[in-house]
């Protein structure tokens, strides 16, 4: 009633004689020697004191009156480069360096104006016009319209106004009773001519004398029953239908008979009876071989002052 079961040990078995040492497969591998990279110190182009600089390379020693001897070297032969610098070196506040470069003291003005034209500009610091007072001068006011005077409805170039004068040909007065065969006949001969001006006073009817001489020799009715007033033929303005006062004086030639049925072409003029008008009547006078005075019969004979 003995148990013969050994433990099982976890180290190796222990070495024999007889059997080989077999190398443990699950142990680590020894561990190769760390060589530690040491950081090469950072150095100063200039040799100094190591007290001087911190653990970081850093520089904490005295102020340096002077740049390094390097820098001032390459100030002594500026790059392309480093003379057309845009802008000047600037300093933490944002102004310009007071203190200017010893390498950009050699450099013309033509070549900062250069760098001054090339230079970045935003849009919001753009000067796209001068101002008021750059173009007039210092001691002028200018004034500045927010809106405008001129109202919308109304365009900035107008278009072209046609003014019209004339009230134009009236087709109506070109049929007449004599053909135009018979009214060429008739002015071919002096003798059967006759030159007549209609002078008076002012709405005395010479106008309306002569739409009533029309109405005998056309055909065409010279009254107008919807506005209950006479054509006026001779008024051929527009203002002087208007106005209902002639103020040109306006022939018309006519084939009118005598007593004995002869008849006659004859060439009235209807001369304006307004005082300011009267050059008109002066110069239909001094055409006409003879004039018809009209007289209104209420009014009677006038003087025209």
């Amino acid at each position: 009633g003995f148990d013969l079961t050994l433990p099982r040990c976890a180290g190796p078995p222990p070495s024999s004689s007889l059997s080989p040492q077999i190398p443990n497969l699950r142990a680590p591998l020894p561990a190769a020697p760390k060589t530690l990279a040491r950081r090469r110190p950072r150095r100063s182009r200039r040799a100094m004191d190591d007290s001087l600089y911190d653990e970081f390379g850093n520089y904490i020693g005295p102020e340096l009156a002077d740049s390094d001897a390097d820098d001032s070297d390459a100030a002594a032969s500026p790059s392309p480069s480093q003379s057309r610098s845009p802008s000047p070196a600037r300093s933490p506040s944002g102004s310009p360096n007071s203190r200017r470069p010893a390498a950009l003291m050699d450099v013309d003005d033509d070549d900062y104006a250069d760098a001054a034209q090339n230079a970045v500009v935003l849009a919001e610091d753009k000067k796209y016009y001068p101002t008021a007072e750059e173009v007039y001068g210092p001691g002028v006011e200018a004034l500045v319209m927010d809106e405008d005077e001129q109202a919308l409805e109304k365009p900035i170039v107008a278009p072209p106004r046609v003014v019209k004068f004339e009230v134009g040909t009236r087709a109506g007065a070109t049929s007449t009773y004599a053909s135009t065969d018979f009214i060429l006949g008739l002015a071919s001969n002096p003798l059967l001519v006759r030159n007549v001006a209609l002078v008076g006073h002012l709405q005395h009817g010479k106008t309306v004398f002569m739409d009533m001489l029309v109405e005998q020799t056309h055909e065409v009715d010279t009254f107008d029953s919807e506005g209950e007033r006479h054509i006026r033929f001779t008024d051929t303005r527009v203002d002087e239908q208007e106005r209902r006062v002639s103020i040109k004086a306006v022939p018309m030639s006519l084939v009118l008979e005598s007593g004995n049925g002869k008849s006659y072409l004859c060439n009235i003029m209807d001369t304006p009876g307004h005082v300011n008008f009267s050059d008109e009547m002066t110069a239909a006078l001094r055409l006409a071989d003879g004039a018809v005075l009209v007289v209104d019969a209420a009014e009677g004979v006038m003087v025209i002052h």
